[in-house]
Order: structure tokens, then C-alpha cells, then sequence
């Protein structure tokens, strides 16, 4: 009898209250590891978006080599009348298709007929949109963001980039003006048209998937992210759309949209609103969808003409900040 009582009590459960203090403990240690643990996630993107931005500064720098120029940042019409009598007709290639073979997509390259429209025509060749259109690639994406799907998903089949050319202050030809960008107009810039220094002067910037908003003309950090794809306004990795308001009329009237309507509104109509692969600082980091802009907390991953990549901060002048995104402005920007 003894001994049956004593495996019975030596054998006994936790209790309902042991039970849960136990739970307690755990839900504590979770609480305290699950931060540090999205923070070391997303030190890891952060390291990939740099990454990103670095090959795409050899690959730029490789294009340059090879051209002894920049590519423009976009290809948007192509004269196939004379010089005496221009018909324009769409084109609408991005400086992300130029630098393919230099970033190991040759083969993507070279199946795409930069004789032709990218995107398909309401009349005329190509008669559906060339591969390239849709073909997402990882080298273009900040993994950080998510704001926008991929193809085949809810962004109508167009391959999209978080990283964007500096055209400069605003989005005309500014080649000889002090406020233009590296990628400013349908221009070619060459190393030596940087006469503000390779290392002060930003190349390409991050972009969001969604964009910002509501942030006022000539500041920085002043936006908030949009909501949803009817407010997007992703940048299309390899069609240089625009809309009505940003076409460069000082180089031709006659430009068209991708699929060869006339210039009216956005591409495409509702959101989400494609863009383009640049941006401009007349916004500045997170503030409107013309900027850069990021999800990292904080600020924006950039690509200065150098190769090498810094992270600026949202809260930064915005005067240092224009003056790194102009080539020839005669200043010299800080932004270490």
C-alpha cells in the first residue's frame, strides 16, 4: 500500500498554475527574440540591397567601358522618317534592358529586338509585348520591399526595379543645365560630363514598389508610403513610360505612350501608375512618387558615379541633397 502511494505522488503532473507560468516564460522569450530577430533580417536585406546597387555600378561601369558613355535612361522614340521630315515612332527601352549582358542576362539581351517597340502596338509590330516586359529579375529588386507583386501577379505582367536613375531636378532635358542628373533627358552622359566629382554625385537610387505621397515640393522625409495598387506608382524595369506633363517636348512633340496612343494621362490609365526607371530631387528621399525613396527605416540606399553605395538619410539638407544629384552644379556635396 506504501509503495503505491508513493509512485502515484512520485509521478504527479503540472498543475493548471505551473502549466501556465511555464506558457508566461515562453511568450516573454519570444517577445524579447522575435525583434532582434526581424532585425537581423532585415540587416540581411539591407546588405543585399547594397549588394544590388554595387553590380549595378560595375555594370554601368562596364557599359561605359565598352561605349565610353552612359546608357540614356530611356530609349523612348526612334525617327524612322528623315532628319528633314522626323516621324517618331515608340520605342520605349529602359537603361536597365542596356546593361543586361553586364549583369549575367545576355541571353535576355539578346532576345530582345531593340529595333521594335517593347510593348505591343495598337497597330503596326511587334503585335504582343516583348518578353522582357514581364521577366522579373532578383538584380532589380530590393528585397525589403514588398509593396507591388511580381509577374504574373496584380501588376498587369510588368517586370518592376527598385532602382532608379538620377535625372536630376525635374524630369526635362536639363543635359546643359546645372540642375541635371546623370541620367537627365534622353542624353548620353560621359565620366567626363561629371565635373563634380565621381564620388559626390548619385547615379542611381532606390524607388518603392508603392511609391510616397503627400510630401511638399523641395523637402525630404516628408511622405508617407501609398496604399494599395490603385495608388501605386511602381517604375517599370523595361518600359520607359511617361504621362502627360513629363514628356521631354523640348526634344520632339511626337512621343507616344508604349503601345503607340497619344500622350495622355498615365499609361495604362488606373493604378498602378508605371513609371519609368528614374527619379528626380525636386522631391526628395520618401517624400512624393517623382523621388527616391525606400523601405529601410530611415532613408535610401544610392549608387554614386564612383561605384560605391551609401545610405542617406531621409532627415538629410535638402541642398546637399540636390547637389549630389547634379552632375556639373560646380558644388561639392557631403554626404558621407
Amino acid at each position: 500500500m506504501h509503495q503505491c502511494s508513493a509512485n502515484k505522488k512520485a509521478s504527479r503532473g503540472f498543475t493548471l498554475i505551473e502549466l501556465l507560468v511555464v506558457i508566461a516564460i515562453i511568450a516573454i522569450l519570444i517577445a524579447l527574440l522575435l525583434p532582434a530577430v526581424q532585425q537581423a533580417r532585415e540587416a540581411a536585406r539591407r546588405t543585399q540591397c547594397r549588394n544590388n546597387l554595387k553590380q549595378l555600378g560595375l555594370a554601368l561601369h562596364n557599359y561605359h567601358d565598352n561605349y565610353g558613355r552612359f546608357p540614356s535612361q530611356g530609349y523612348y522614340a526612334a525617327n524612322v522618317g528623315t532628319s528633314a521630315a522626323p516621324v517618331w515612332a515608340p520605342r520605349n527601352h529602359t537603361w536597365c534592358a542596356m546593361i543586361l549582358p553586364y549583369i549575367d542576362q545576355a541571353p535576355l539581351y539578346n532576345s530582345t529586338n531593340f529595333a521594335l517597340p517593347v510593348w505591343a502596338q495598337s497597330s503596326g509590330l511587334p503585335t504582343t509585348n516583348q518578353a522582357i516586359v514581364a521577366t522579373q529579375l532578383a538584380a532589380f529588386r530590393c528585397p525589403s520591399d514588398t509593396g507591388i507583386g511580381e509577374p504574373p501577379g496584380s501588376n498587369r505582367n510588368i517586370a518592376v526595379t527598385n532602382y532608379s536613375a538620377a535625372e536630376g531636378y525635374h524630369w526635362w532635358n536639363e543635359s546643359t543645365s546645372q540642375i541635371g542628373g546623370i541620367f537627365t533627358g534622353p542624353q548620353h552622359t560621359k565620366m567626363g560630363d561629371i565635373i563634380d566629382g565621381t564620388s559626390n554625385t548619385i547615379a542611381v537610387g532606390e524607388t518603392t514598389g508603392l511609391s510616397h505621397k503627400n510630401g511638399p515640393f523641395n523637402t525630404t522625409g516628408t511622405g508617407v508610403l501609398r496604399v494599395g495598387l490603385g495608388e501605386a506608382v511602381p517604375r517599370s524595369a523595361f518600359v520607359a513610360s511617361t504621362f502627360t506633363g513629363a514628356v521631354y517636348q523640348g526634344d520632339n512633340g511626337n512621343w507616344k505612350h508604349p503601345d503607340g496612343s497619344t500622350i495622355s494621362g498615365w499609361f495604362l490609365g488606373g493604378g498602378p501608375h508605371h513609371y519609368a526607371p528614374i527619379f528626380m530631387y525636386a522631391w526628395g528621399i520618401n517624400t512624393e512618387w517623382p523621388g527616391a525613396g525606400s523601405t529601410h527605416t530611415g532613408g535610401a540606399h544610392f549608387l554614386m558615379a564612383d561605384g560605391t553605395v551609401r545610405f542617406l538619410s531621409q532627415n538629410i539638407s535638402f541642398q546637399v541633397y540636390g547637389n549630389a544629384n547634379t552632375k556639373s552644379g560646380n558644388e561639392t556635396a557631403n554626404v558621407e
